[in-house]
């Protein structure tokens, strides 16, 4: 009880945060080593996506942005922040790829992206290289993280579609052992942490 009170308390310690960041027009400066929390925290809200979209525009920080948009990828509107960064005016195009990557790392965001990349493969290819950087972040972000034998099978189906039809990269193979290489470490290491969490939760 004690533990869910501090954590409440914490919470509304960020949301306070970010209130007076608003409030100083994005000026008040916010502990490095917070800021990130700080702007996940708000970007669950509607009100706290739009103002740091908005300051995502406006920031001449790099380092900055890429906080935003690591934010943005653990909101709610995480299909949102996809198509604007398909269309390129308000998320900058070049940002796409790690925007991508973002949100895979989100339990909840993992299948949105890899959907996505898929659906709207065609397209990407109009705004990057095949064998670009942008591209091999785009692949291997959506698709590292699997560990099951039908998520390796659905990305395996994939891949063999785009070599169909003539396009091949190195970066197949290294997500295919990857992917093979996180289902044999939970085979291996499942068993053990459901004891432990059995024991310690």
């Amino acid at each position: 009880c004690i533990h869910m009170k501090s954590q409440g308390i914490e919470e509304y310690l960020k949301s306070e945060l970010f209130s007076q960041w608003m409030e100083s027009n994005g000026k008040l400066n916010i502990p490095t080593d917070v800021l990130q929390i700080v702007f996940s925290v708000r970007a669950r809200t509607t009100e706290g996506w739009n103002y740091l979209l908005e300051q995502y525009e406006l920031s001449m920080s790099g380092a900055e942005k890429n906080k935003i948009l690591y934010a943005l990828s653990t909101s709610k509107h995480q299909e949102k922040s996809i198509e604007l960064g398909m269309e390129g005016k308000v998320i900058k195009t070049q940002d796409l790829a790690v925007l991508l990557q973002a949100i895979a790392r989100n339990p909840k965001g993992q299948q949105l992206a890899w959907s996505f990349v898929r659906e709207n493969w065609t397209h990407f290819l109009q705004k990057f290289d095949l064998s670009s950087f942008a591209m091999r972040i785009i692949i291997s972000g959506t698709t590292s993280h699997f560990s099951s034998k039908d998520e390796l099978e659905e990305v395996k189906l994939f891949f063999e579609s785009l070599k169909a039809q003539g396009s091949h990269l190195d970066i197949f193979q290294i997500v295919l052992e990857t992917i093979t290489k996180n289902i044999k470490w939970l085979e291996k290491n499942l068993p053990t942490l459901r004891t432990w969490l059995l024991v310690n939760i």
